[in-house]
């Protein structure tokens, strides 16, 4: 890698990886909560309804939060490889 400092492009990758998997996990969880919501609705359910609404909201946020992570740990990486060149 020439002179420059080393990149730990294998951790990197690893750790955007686990970030993408965390999202996806929250973001699967985020469509449980809306179908629960919905059918506790149905039942005439509204503050369970809400509150698994506010849930859905919740990890639908922190699932986004890990992909802007991630696509910061991307960039970061992409700009110590640059640096290292």
């Amino acid at each position: 890698m020439g002179f420059g400092k080393r990149v730990d492009v294998e951790g990197m990758k690893a750790r955007m990886q686990a970030l993408r998997k965390e999202a996806n996990d929250l973001y699967v969880d985020s469509l449980d909560f809306r179908a629960q919501a919905s059918d506790a609705r149905l039942k005439g359910d509204t503050e369970k309804a809400q509150s698994l609404l506010d849930a859905h909201r919740t990890a639908r946020e922190e699932a986004a939060r890990k992909v802007a992570e991630a696509q910061a740990i991307y960039e970061k990486t992409l700009q110590d490889i640059r640096d290292a060149a």
